[in-house]
């Protein structure tokens, strides 16, 4: 590079850097200060306008001058060093939500279907059930699990799989699948049939590909949630018993809405969900990448239909909202009552 582009160059840069930090730091600097640098920036200006090297010089000479007597190197490093402060600071805000509010779960497979589909990315509101702290047990218990409810948890048989499933049964329950009816403590959960004929598209995780479906669509009820429920039309009828299964306490037991295509707490002679491995509740449908989608290539796109619809409620339910308040409440009354004997 030629000495005139360089000195060129140079002073470009040099008057670029002053303004950005006079502009940011003009309150600190003060009006007189302000209007000083301005004339020296403006000489500069005209002085690369003029392409004269004798007068790029001096330009130069002037706004470095200026430049260091009134700091402008020592207030460029208090800007960078705001803004990397503002960074941080914005990196752990969201750490502490992915930690301790929200956390992110992507759909694998079609064993919660027609409720989820493979593909989308569900928020999953980890304050449902209480406050855990990501180093340790609980900051604060909240209620339960609740039966309708769906839930991420930690396969209680594999480690550090997640898997997400519906709450069919809490400690205490009694929990059987008859002739594809689910019965809670004896007690048939009422069912309607939406349609026999049911078409969806299935995802196959281990093998990568999707393919057509069809079954029945029914309408549960459990406790007060309604969702669907879908059954293979290939099986024969009627279907055999399940169960029961017992819910040990500290525990809930869990199925797929998929009802035949699902591995849930009736296979493998029956398990449970440690309420410790329960993770938090599936609130809402972020986003969802799927078969017949908007797609600009391959066979997967952009579900539009899916994009932040909720799941069971919503993210934070007005009874959840309305719990916090109560517990709150009456850890602040014994304090209040303190504080008025006083």
């Amino acid at each position: 590079m030629s000495p005139d582009r360089k000195a060129k160059r140079h002073l470009a840069a040099l008057l670029s850097e002053t303004r950005s930090v006079a502009r940011a730091r003009r309150r600190r600097l003060g009006p007189h200060v302000v209007a000083e640098l301005a004339a020296v920036q403006a000489e500069a200006r005209m002085a690369l306008e003029s392409g004269d090297l004798g007068r790029i010089a001096m330009a130069t000479a002037s706004l470095e001058a200026a430049a260091r007597v009134h700091g402008l190197a020592d207030l460029r490093k208090s800007l960078t060093r705001s803004y990397f402060e503002v960074i941080l600071l914005a990196a752990g805000l969201a750490l502490a939500v992915r930690l301790v509010c929200v956390e992110v779960y992507r759909i694998p497979s079609g064993s919660m279907l027609p409720t989820l589909h493979p593909g989308d990315v569900v928020l999953v509101n980890k304050l449902a059930y209480g406050v855990r702290l990501p180093w340790g047990g609980p900051a604060w218990e909240g209620a339960g699990p609740r039966r309708g409810e769906v839930v991420v948890f930690r396969d209680p048989r594999a480690g550090e799989r997640e898997l997400i499933k519906r709450v069919a049964g809490v400690a205490g329950d009694e929990i059987e699948v008859n002739d594809e009816t689910l019965f809670v403590n004896g007690e048939a959960q009422p069912r309607s049939l939406a349609t026999d004929r049911f078409e969806y598209w299935n995802y196959r995780f281990d093998l990568k590909y999707w393919h057509p479906q069809s079954g029945e669509l029914y309408l549960e009820e459990l406790d007060g949630h309604r969702h669907a429920t879908i059954h293979s039309r290939l099986l024969p009828r009627p279907r055999p018993k399940e169960g029961p299964f017992r819910v040990p306490e500290g525990h809930v037991f869990v199925l797929g809405d998929n009802r035949d295509d699902s591995e849930d707490g009736r296979t493998d002679g029956g398990w449970y969900v440690p309420l410790e491995n329960v993770k938090g509740r599936a609130a809402l449908v972020a986003i969802s990448w799927g078969k017949e989608g908007l797609r600009l290539w391959g066979e997967e796109g952009l579900l539009i239909d899916r994009i932040l619809r909720p799941v069971d409620g919503g993210m934070f339910r007005t009874a959840d909202l309305a719990e916090a308040a109560s517990r709150l409440g009456a850890r602040l009354a014994p304090a209040e009552r303190e504080t008025a004997e006083d």
